[in-house]
C-alpha cells in the first residue's frame, strides 16, 4: 500500500493487472491472502472425510494426523500474525510518544481508552488517554503539533505491575475508578484514574496481576523475568 502511494507507475501497473480478466477482479492483498485461506478449508474437508470414514479403514490414521498437523500450523499462522500485529501496533504508539517512559516494545498491547485522573481529594485532575500492556500501563495527555496535523501524546505516568501491585474499585461523583498502587510501604507510588471502560481496566490488570503473583521461591530466572519489574 504505501509503494502503491509514493509510486505511481507501480499504482498504475498494480491496476493494470487487477483489471486483467485473468485476474477476475482480485487486487494483489486477495491472492497474498489465498495461501492462509486455505489451510481452514483442507481442515473442514478432512475432518468431513474422517465422519464419512471407518477408523478401521487403512487411510483413517494418516488423514487424522495430516488433518492435526494442518490445525497446528493453523494455529501458528495466527498465533505469528497476532505477534506482527502487535509489534505493528507498539511500534506505532511508541512512535507517538514524547516524554520520559522505559522501553515497552517487547510487550503485549492490550487496550487502549479515554481515562480520568483524579487528585488525592478525588477532584477531576486531567483527561488523559491511556495505554494498557501486559506488563505495564501509560497515562499521556495529548498535545496539538503546532508545524503539522495531528497530535502527540505526552507521557505523564508510567507504571510497571509486579507482586506488590494492588488495585481497588472506587466510585467518584457516580464515575467508576480505580486506584492503582505498587511498591513498597516506604516506596508505596498511587494513582486513581477513571472513565467510562475502566471496569474493562480494573478486570485486565487484576488478570496481569494475578498471573504474576507467582510464588517468590520459585526458579530465580522465572522471577526476574516475569516480576523484576521497577516501579522508580
Amino acid at each position: 500500500r504505501n509503494l502503491s502511494t509514493a509510486n505511481p507507475n507501480f499504482a498504475s501497473f498494480m491496476k493494470k493487472c487487477e483489471d486483467d480478466p485473468k485476474c477476475n477482479h482480485f487486487d494483489i492483498y486477495s491472492f497474498l491472502i489465498l495461501p492462509i485461506q486455505r489451510l481452514p478449508r483442507y481442515i473442514l474437508l478432512l475432518r468431513d472425510i474422517l465422519k464419512q470414514s471407518k477408523k478401521s479403514e487403512s487411510f483413517y490414521e494418516t488423514m487424522y494426523t495430516a488433518c492435526k498437523k494442518i490445525q497446528d500450523i493453523t494455529t501458528q499462522i495466527n498465533e505469528e500474525k497476532r505477534n506482527a500485529e502487535n509489534l505493528a501496533k507498539v511500534d506505532i504508539i511508541t512512535k507517538n510518544l514524547r516524554g520520559k517512559f522505559k522501553n515497552f516494545s517487547q510487550q503485549q498491547f492490550i487496550r487502549e481508552d479515554d481515562l480520568i485522573i483524579f487528585s488525592k481529594n478525588q477532584q477531576v485532575k486531567e483527561n488523559v488517554h491511556g495505554y494498557l500492556f501486559s506488563k505495564s500501563f501509560l497515562l499521556c495527555h495529548e498535545k496539538k503539533r503546532k508545524k503539522t496535523v495531528g497530535t502527540k501524546m505526552i507521557v505523564k505516568i508510567q507504571e510497571f505491575f509486579d507482586t506488590t501491585c494492588e488495585i481497588n474499585s472506587l466510585e467518584i461523583d457516580g464515575t467508576n475508578a480505580i486506584k492503582f498502587s505498587c511498591g513498597l510501604k516506604n516506596q508505596k507510588r498511587e494513582v486513581t484514574f477513571g472513565g467510562f471502560f475502566i471496569n474493562l481496566w480494573r478486570v485486565e490488570i487484576s488478570k496481569i496481576i494475578h498471573e504474576n503473583n507467582v510464588d517468590k521461591s520459585q526458579i530465580k530466572g522465572l522471577l526476574e523475568s516475569r516480576l523484576t519489574f521497577s516501579t522508580k
